[in-house]
């Protein structure tokens, strides 16, 4: 092997410029060949004022257009003579080694993986920031470079380290819930800038919330499946914060009026549960986009779910639904309703409205006929109307554009007579009963 250049940063770190290729040595052992990352500056006045928000190469990959980059294993042809780029290398290397490894100055993807290596190779340096810089950046760093470390480096941390960077009062609040359950794992948990994000508390046989989750502001995903809870506490309302509330598997009978409160909340999964009715304060989740209350004991809906207009998924499945409120056909955004397994007789007209709904299930129920009018169930692209006192197929199923699956199982005389032909769509698949499918 040629050597044509090199350059030694210190006792650890050397590069070398090998057939025009740029190679990191770490204690005398090959560790990296050099990518070179190209970034197209923007020159525009308010351009260049958003850059003096950039705290990391990371977040400069991010932010600015890296279209310079090869794509796919493609060579990309560009001007930068090797040597050139060698000593690119070399300086940025030497900023870093001279900045006590501040992981910032590095793409996260070479920072880190370097860092490890100089530790395992005995840097002093290394060995004392390595596992500070993976808790620093985790706390402090952009999404992409937190899901790296979280499977790639975290592991490399103990509790105690993991959790430094917690704010005072939190850490006082999370400290007294490990003395309520000793095994809450560190997997189950996030947080970022110091404030608990993510708790997830799943099997513990907890019959109530633990206090102890009110004083975590910040947090913005709680899973307590699999427990004992009967009911929340009024205060969950003061979780603004909070997208995803996952309390599946409870005994959960009601939920408080301050549900309402969490303006923030984006997926709701309540199933299996012994939920009867919802508060009216349900109709105040502008955020929400999916709510899921398969197997409950809820006879009804209250009017103010039509106001849930960012909704796109709507499961319902094993209640005792007799009716459904006219206000559904508000749910401009709907794009799955499963009402399988409940009481309904008939549908509201109000369902016409769904323009954007492409999953029906109403497996189950006691419905004779679906609504219809011209140009209804237009992206609609599964129905399933199986085990009803439906004895016509409706007209206007054959000829739905965009219908791609049926399911008709427990209807004999529909089955019986069920022609291919007749569907507008040309790719369907039609499924009876004793699990038998035709398609076309």
């Amino acid at each position: 092997m040629i050597t044509f250049k090199e350059f030694k940063i210190s006792d650890y770190i050397t590069l070398k410029l090998v057939f025009g290729k740029t190679i990191i040595y770490v204690a005398g052992r090959r560790f990296w060949k050099c990518r070179f990352l190209l970034l197209q500056i923007p020159e525009g006045e308010s351009e260049l004022a958003s850059l003096k928000s950039i705290n990391s190469i990371d977040e400069a990959a991010e932010m600015l257009d890296a279209s310079l980059e090869p794509l796919d294993g493609k060579v990309f042809m560009y001007s930068i003579p090797p040597e050139t780029e060698f000593w690119g290398h070399c300086s940025n290397l030497q900023a870093w080694y001279e900045n006590g490894y501040d992981t910032r100055l590095l793409h996260s993807n070479i920072a880190f993986p370097l860092l490890y290596e100089l530790a395992e190779a005995g840097d002093p340096q290394a060995l004392k920031v390595f596992k500070e810089e993976i808790a620093e950046r985790y706390n402090t760093g952009i999404e992409s470079v937190r899901k790296y470390l979280e499977h790639e480096y975290l592991k490399y941390l103990t509790t105690e380290e993991f959790l430094s960077n917690i704010d005072e009062e939190e850490f006082e609040a999370l400290n007294k819930l490990r003395k309520l359950q000793p095994d809450v794992s560190r997997l189950g948990l996030q947080y970022k800038k110091g404030k608990i994000t993510r708790l997830m508390l799943n099997g513990y046989k907890f019959k109530r919330v633990p206090s102890e989750i009110r004083r975590f502001t910040s947090l913005e995903h709680l899973e307590m499946t699999s427990n004992l809870l009967e009911t929340l506490p009024e205060w969950i309302g003061e979780l603004t914060s909070l997208k995803e509330l996952q309390v599946y598997n409870n005994q959960l009978k009601s939920l408080p009026e301050s549900f309402g409160a969490l303006k923030s909340l984006q997926i709701l999964k309540a199933f299996n549960n012994n939920l009867r009715q919802l508060p009216d304060s349900i109709g105040n989740l502008e955020s929400l986009r999916m709510l899921n209350l398969h197997h409950n004991e809820l006879i009804s809906l209250p009017e103010t779910v039509g106001n849930l207009v960012n909704l796109e998924e709507l499961l319902l499945r094993g209640n005792k639904l007799s009716t459904l409120p006219n206000s559904i056909g508000r749910l401009d955004n709907l794009e799955v309703l499963v009402l399988d397994e409940n009481e309904l007789c008939k549908l509201p007209d109000s369902i016409l409205d769904l323009e954007n709904l492409r999953i029906l299930g109403i497996d189950g129920n006691n419905v004779e006929k679906l609504p219809y009018s011209s140009g209804s169930y237009q992206n609609l692209r599964a129905l399933n109307i199986s085990n009803n006192p439906i004895y016509k197929m409706p007209d206007f199923v054959y000829g739905l554009p965009k219908l791609e699956r049926l399911t008709i199982r427990g209807l004999g005389s529909i089955e019986s007579r069920i022609s291919l032909e007749k569907f507008k769509n040309k790719h369907i698949m039609i499924l009876l009963s004793g699990q038998k499918m035709i398609e076309k």
